[in-house]
């Protein structure tokens, strides 16, 4: 046989492959040691000729003959490599549901399920306050309930979904038995009157307004997507309920393979090539992640001159783009077959990123699984929903009240209050810098304003002006021609001012102006979205024209109107995904609002970065509330409530402090002094870092004479800690007595390093206020985001902790030591290394040249 390695196409890939391995070993194409093939030139995939030529440089290996018949059978091989697998997306390979005892076919079941959910739900009285609510008569409304579910099931029954729906039905009834919260729903799928009835989801799309054939359209073939939003922390269970319930050779994990995309083919290659970040920065925050990178160089005019500065890189990278960077395991999906896997496809396992044993996967990515039949469910983990349910938890633990987040009353006017003064602080999807941008002096009067906020608030609808339509609108800035409007377009859009945020508007305009069926209005759906949708929907303007002009609207106003529809349906948005999630939105805000203790603790317990850890502290201590610092003699080792109504730090949330520290000081509290510490613990699970750790965070504190005597003299208290010399260690903590010991200032400076909520003062405490009310972003939100260079170095300017200018050092602010980073640079500009820190106790070094500052270059002198 005659056979090569190859890992690229063609020969002149070569050098584009060597990058690919610079990127994937974090290496640098300057450095001459960075890993490398040996021979890199020659791992094309080489045509008959090219193995016949590269076979002629070794006379000595085969003669001629030898060559050309290891030839024709490594053909003959290739050809009799033959695996057929049996392509089909719409059969559905579901395992089969089990029906209980009296049950005589699915529909049966089904409907007397939906029959059950109708009283669960308590239909009638929702019926009687959607009809206050909108002014009719409740004969009419209960109509239009029943005609929905009649219509719904009838299309789950032809389409023969029955069956999916049913075991999604069976794995939300066993997780609400375990206990395990749910989210309110997710997608197009709260669009259902059906799953609403089953339990699947906690919208009621009638009161809503939203769209079933959002969710299934009549031209659908493929199962629909139910997308599980479950407790994050218990997550796994279900997964292996599944396992458990359909056989653990019928389920398994989905493939993810990581690509270079346009932005992030440029961003890895220029790293490799030492581009200065910023540039790097700059353009592709100008890119549009939409377009191929051909396009964006062709379209975007930065893009353009970041080709010509920079040639080497956007050749590698349009080499690059699209190519495998990563192979991972998909978030959510999971496979449930009728038959073992491995008879329809490859399984292999993996590395599971939470550090537990390796799961099982499919080959194929969530695609490749849909072409071969199998079913994949997507059960999330969603945080927010354990931070709900754990602050529920909490309330019915210590006020005897049960609370159902997903049962509240969505125009009450405390939790509308809060949203409109954005107290936005651990809100789910609201507390980000782009939404304090876009909510910025918007009054919020009910629950649709919130969800069409959150619509928004997309990078979307901001590029096409879709966002600042409505802003405007909202706020009175711009009129709304409510009279001059045809009435079904008024009836459509009137809880958005006018303006077409929802991909379920677009679908009724569709419909009810311009007299689409079903099936197309789905078609056009579709087809908005995509990046050539303009030039494909324009063939079906002469028809909604003609039905909107049927309806008594004038030409001009109905070409306006397809103008609207073409210009900004592919920025609008699916309105029953909005509704739920900002279900989940509101539902923070209502509890934080009422039981804040229980929210902001439950909110701690979650977070796991530093940098968020401190700024909710932050928020919490603003909002009224005590946080206290981690103490040895009562913390626990997650963030808890104590009897004073005081949120108390975690033990292991401090650095070195691991769990078995944790556990074994736990286990021994209270203590009366460090001796009484060390005589009862063991020091093989509290060890010398974890004590020295202990100390710097404050969580000593009162059981030793002085922190900085202590600090000073750790190696002599350890030592005597070490050979159980309790006796001596006493003598010398009392000799510390009355020693000198660090200011408030000192002492938070010492326990930031160690402990993410630190408390006490710091350097930016005077202006905390009014940073956060000014400043966009702290610095873990700039890292990586698409700010500009002299965004960041402004932002710098108004956080800088120390500054050094050209190799000299002095205090910008009184605490702290200066650094510096070299002297001028060749050119005569003047350069420095900032090393910067923010309230969030984001941290960076940044080298600047203060000439860039322009207007702000008078700041560094303060």
């Amino acid at each position: 046989l005659a056979t090569q390695d190859a890992h690229y196409l063609r020969a002149d890939h070569a050098e584009s492959h060597e990058v690919m391995l610079a990127i994937g070993t974090n290496g640098a194409m300057v450095d001459p040691n960075r890993f490398r093939f040996p021979d890199p030139q020659e791992y094309w995939f080489k045509t008959r000729d090219e193995m016949r030529e590269g076979f002629g440089a070794l006379p000595d290996c085969m003669d001629e003959r030898q060559i050309e018949e290891a030839l024709d059978n490594t053909l003959v091989l290739g050809e009799q490599c033959c695996v057929g697998l049996d392509t089909d997306r719409f059969k559905a390979l579901l395992p089969e549901v089990e029906l209980p005892n009296g049950s005589d076919n699915e529909f049966n079941y089904i409907s007397d399920l939906c029959m059950s959910g109708w009283l669960d739900r308590d239909i009638p009285d929702r019926i009687r306050l959607l009809a206050d609510r909108d002014g009719l008569n409740p004969a009419k409304v209960q109509l239009n309930y029943i005609k929905r579910l009649g219509h719904e099931l009838k299309v789950i029954r032809d389409k023969k979904f029955i069956p999916y729906f049913l075991m999604g039905h069976e794995l939300y009834e066993w997780a609400n038995a375990q206990g395990i919260a749910h989210g309110p729903g997710r997608g197009s799928a709260a669009g259902s009157l059906v799953l609403y009835l089953l339990g699947l989801t906690e919208v009621d799309p009638l009161e809503h307004g939203l769209l079933f054939e959002r969710f299934i359209g009549e031209g659908r073939i493929d199962l629909p997507d139910l997308d599980c939003d479950f407790d994050a922390s218990r997550r796994e269970e279900i997964i292996v309920h599944l396992e458990e319930k359909y056989g653990s050779d019928k389920v398994c994990r989905i493939s993810s393979f990581g690509t270079l995309a346009n932005k992030q083919a440029v961003r890895d290659v220029a790293r490799v090539y030492e581009v200065p970040y910023p540039e790097v920065l700059e353009v592709t925050a100008k890119m549009d992640k939409d377009l191929t990178l051909v396009e964006n160089l062709e379209q975007v005019p930065e893009c353009t001159d970041f080709g010509e500065n920079y040639p080497e890189v956007t050749g590698h990278s349009l080499a690059l783009e699209g190519m495998v960077k990563s192979l991972g395991v998909h978030g959510a999906g999971v496979v449930v077959s009728s038959a073992p896997i491995t008879d329809i496809l490859p399984v292999e396992t993996r590395a599971d990123k939470r550090g537990g044993p390796r799961v099982r996967v499919s080959s194929v990515d969530m695609h490749g699984v849909q072409d071969l039949g199998l079913v994949k469910l997507d059960v999330l983990g969603l945080r927010t929903v354990t931070i709900l349910q754990r602050a529920v938890d909490a309330i019915r633990e210590r006020h005897g009240i049960e609370i159902d987040p997903w049962q509240l009353d969505l125009n009450d006017t405390e939790a509308l209050a809060g949203f409109t003064a954005q107290d936005f602080n651990g809100i789910f999807q609201f507390d980000t810098p782009a939404m304090a941008r876009v909510a910025a002096g918007v009054e919020f009067k009910n629950f649709a304003e919130i969800a069409a906020m959150n619509a928004l608030n997309r990078p979307g609808p901001a590029r096409s002006g879709l966002t600042e339509k409505y802003l405007k609108r909202k706020k009175g800035r711009a009129d709304v021609d409510w009279d001059g409007m045809h009435p079904i377009v008024a009836d459509i859009t009137r809880d958005t001012y006018g303006v077409l945020v929802y991909q379920e508007q677009v679908m009724r305009l569709l419909s009810e102006l311009g007299w689409f069926d079903a099936a197309a209005t789905d078609e056009v759906r579709k087809k908005i979205g995509k990046s050539k949708g303009k030039k494909e929907i324009e063939p079906i303007r002469a028809r909604f024209v003609s039905g909107a002009i049927e309806q008594g609207m004038e030409p001009d106003e109905a070409h306006a109107l397809m103008d609207a529809v073409v210009e900004f349906g592919g920025s609008s948005f699916n309105m029953s995904h909005s509704v739920a999630y900002s279900m989940i939105s509101y539902a923070c805000m209502w509890i934080k609002r009422r039981y804040p203790l229980e929210f902001f603790w439950s909110l701690l317990v979650s977070e796991s970065k530093d940098s968020k850890i401190r700024r909710l502290t932050r928020a919490a201590k603003r909002r009224g509330l005590e946080v206290l610092p981690p103490h040895v003699s009562s913390s626990g080792a997650v963030f808890t409530i104590d009897a004073e109504n005081a949120i108390r730090g975690s033990l292991s949330d401090i650095k070195y402090v691991g769990e078995k520290a944790a556990a074994e000081i736990m286990e021994k509290q209270p203590y009366t002094d460090l001796v009484d510490l060390f005589e009862r613990t063991q020091r093989r699970a509290v060890n010398k870092r974890a004590v020295h750790s202990l100390l710097l965070a404050g969580a000593l504190d009162g059981l030793v004479p002085s922190v900085k005597a202590l600090v000073d003299g750790f190696d002599a208290v350890w030592a005597c800690a070490l050979k159980g010399k309790h006796e001596q260690l006493g003598i010398l903590l009392d000799a510390m007595k009355g020693s000198a010991d660090y200011d408030e200032r000192e002492r938070a400076e010492l326990a930031r390093g160690v402990n993410p909520m630190a408390h006490g003062a710091h350097a930016l405490d005077e202006v905390a206020e009014l940073l956060e009310s000014h400043i966009l972003a702290g610095l873990e939100e700039m890292d990586g985001a698409g700010f500009y260079a002299v965004d960041r170095a402004c932002y710098v300017l108004a956080t800088v902790q120390n500054v050094a200018v050209g190799g000299g050092s002095r205090d910008a602010f009184p605490f702290g030591a200066a650094k510096g980073m070299g002297p001028l640079t060749s050119d005569g500009k003047t350069s420095a290394g900032i090393y910067v820190e923010d309230l969030g106790g984001g941290e960076h070094r940044i080298r600047v040249d203060w000439t860039g500052f322009g207007r702000y270059g008078h700041c560094v002198e303060h």
